[in-house]
């Protein structure tokens, strides 16, 4: 089955800035609270004139002429770099590598090669250990709890008698073994003085019964997505005098031999060297979704985060940096490990010209939420670190804000979903400092007992306040759309608040930073998705505080899309201090092509208004998208 790609949205704008306000020395961060479960006030819904007002109808041809591109928007496409070998230590002692279809955990306790078998295949993976060096009857002793290091695309281990290393290439790896110095007297040229090195070789792949016709000389391991492939062993010597080597495979392990008559003559450093690769079956789309995009005054760079399919239970997470106008700067793989990072998000400190990546780790059933800095200018990282753990219940669906204060008292702030039980679960929230500490203690943004799900919070607080906006079911039928606000130090300054208490099915919420100003109530606006089945709407409403600004407007209609009667859904809203850009998904007629539609609208005497009409961007099988 071929995956889904999603697409990712480069909008051009700036985040809103302080404006030169002061904020002075924050207040004493919030103490923890007690995770005690509120009973939520009582509902009462609402009639709603314009869910139930007659159908609109599309406006004129003559005033559907598609908007150009912004620059920023023409040619934008995913980097990752597939020619090269990306290499990272997270910090659980390991050096890990990426090549274009394979990942490998170098330990001191093994190498695991984890191959990419296609988008159905579960991590299969193959670990290698040294076993035993024998020349003849004698056993040579070698170093086994070394730590692995890197020179370039060589990573080694210095064993002592011989150095064991890899050389990578985005293709294949190449495993060699190096003896530096002769290995001491032999008894004679003949079978009995042979050098056999032993590497332990333990995987749930099938050994395949015959060796590969494409390397008779090698092994192959199988299963139904594809095969990792042992090649064939040869042996160099310093002069340059080289021989094709026997292998089996015996008890579990892979034996090598160099004959005794290829010692007695030759001339150290002596090397052998297998080549592994990876063998898909189908492998000829990867899945990438749920991309994320923050911006960086201070550098003039965006960072775009997306999720991307290794294997069934492991997402890796790629951070690539782009310039104002779009063109690719570097990139970098927040994580490659074989913990499956998901759904991440990612928002900038302006500060400490960075940025925090946040994501749910683990799998299903026992997910987490980590983050990781990297820094605005380059592809350094802090190490991993767990930001909420699952001893509370299971969280995921996080998401960040960033800000854009020019001062030490600035952070990051975390939201997620917790699952208190099947039908209940929770907003959190958790204040992040720049150098990946907590601060205060955790933010129980909504704890009750009615089922809250679906946290968004504003990529920026616009150095005031960040809002929070999430669901709230009232029936399987009926979501509702709630909200908070949370101070840029950390405290709620507006607790949970009704959006939409309708009788209409609202669902993902996304939400904008404040406009610009100098009050601190500020408008920002809350967007959502409203109905069931296939002809969903995006709807809207400006706020300002916990006070309803100009009540809620059907969004898809107010931007005149000629396609206003498809199916629109996973809004995304963004502000650049004066102008909100909405984007959502758009399924096109017959219901096998999402396109990207974008809009712009402008607050002005308490009402919303059109800037730029609906602009269909990209079509392709998009997922979501996030700005």
């Amino acid at each position: 089955m071929r995956s889904q790609t999603a697409l990712f949205l480069l909008i051009p704008l700036m985040t809103a800035t302080a404006l030169g306000q002061s904020r002075g020395v924050p207040p004493a961060p919030t103490p923890s609270q007690p995770d005690i479960k509120t009973v939520p006030e009582q509902l009462h819904k609402t009639p709603d004139p314009l869910a139930d007002a007659p159908a609109h109808q599309p406006p004129p041809q003559a005033q559907l002429r598609p908007a150009p591109l912004p620059p920023a928007l023409q040619g934008v496409s995913p980097s990752i770099a597939l020619d090269r070998v990306h290499y990272d230590r997270p910090g659980d002692g390991n050096l890990w590598a990426k090549g274009a279809d394979y990942k490998v955990r170098f330990g001191a306790d093994a190498v695991r090669f984890l191959p990419y078998l296609g988008s159905e295949s579960p991590l299969q993976p193959l670990d290698l250990v040294l076993e035993s060096v024998q020349v003849g009857e004698r056993t040579l002793t070698f170093e086994r709890d070394v730590a692995a290091e890197r020179e370039g695309d060589v990573v080694h281990y210095e064993r002592g008698t011989l150095t064991e290393l890899y050389v990578m290439a985005p293709e294949s790896m190449e495993q060699r073994f190096r003896f530096d110095s002769p290995l001491g007297p032999l008894r004679d040229a003949g079978p009995g003085e042979d050098l056999v090195v032993r590497v332990r070789a333990t995987t749930q792949l099938a050994l395949a019964p015959v060796p590969s016709a494409a390397d008779p000389g090698g092994f192959e391991w199988t299963s139904a997505h594809g095969s990792v492939r042992y090649g064939r062993a040869t042996v160099l010597d310093a002069a340059g005098a080289s021989a094709a080597l026997s292998t089996r495979f015996v008890d579990g392990a892979l034996e090598i031999r160099v004959p005794a008559s290829f010692l007695a003559t030759a001339r150290y450093p002596l090397t052998i060297d297998p080549v592994i690769s990876t063998f898909g079956v189908d492998d000829s789309d990867r899945a990438d979704f749920f991309a994320d995009i923050t911006y960086d005054r201070q550098t003039g760079r965006w960072a775009i985060v997306w999720t991307r399919f290794f294997a069934s239970g492991d997402w890796d997470v790629w951070c690539e940096t782009r310039s104002f106008v779009g063109s690719f700067i570097e990139g970098a793989y927040i994580d490659i490990t074989s913990n499956s990072w998901f759904d991440a998000r990612v928002a900038g400190n302006r500060n400490t010209s960075q940025y925090l990546v946040v994501a749910e780790v683990g799998p299903i059933g026992s997910r987490s939420i980590w983050g990781r800095r990297r820094t605005a200018g380059s592809t350094a990282m802090g190490l991993p670190f767990v930001i909420s753990d699952n001893s509370t219940g299971e969280k995921f669906n996080p998401d960040i804000g960033g800000d854009p204060f020019d001062s030490t008292s600035s952070y990051y702030l975390v939201v997620w979903e917790r699952v208190f039980d099947v039908d209940d679960h929770d907003i959190h929230g958790q204040l992040v400092e720049t150098d990946s500490t907590l601060r205060g203690g955790l933010l129980l943004i909504d704890n009750s007992t009615a089922d809250e799900r679906a946290p968004a919070v504003s990529n920026s607080n616009a150095a005031i306040a960040w809002t929070v906006a999430y669901e709230r079911e009232f029936n399987d039928s009926d979501h509702d759309i709630r909200a908070a606000q949370i101070s840029w130090f950390g405290s709620i300054t507006e607790p949970s608040f009704s959006v939409d208490s309708s009788s209409q099915d609202d669902r993902n919420p996304t939400v904008s930073p404040l406009i610009d100003g100098t009050s601190s109530l500020r408008p920002y606006m809350i967007a959502y998705q409203r109905g069931s089945g296939t002809n969903r709407d995006i709807w809207g409403q400006v706020r300002s505080a916990s006070s309803s600004v100009t009540g809620s407007t059907n969004l898809t209609f107010l931007l005149g899309s000629a396609s206003a009667f498809l199916d629109q859904t996973l809004p995304s809203v963004e502000c650049d201090g004066s102008t909100f850009v909405l984007a959502n998904s758009q399924m096109e007629p017959g219901g096998s092509t999402n396109n990207i539609a974008v809009g712009t609208l402008t607050l002005a005497d308490g009402m919303l208004h059109r800037a730029e009409q609906t602009t269909l961007w990209a079509g392709d099988s998009c997922t979501r998208v996030f700005t």
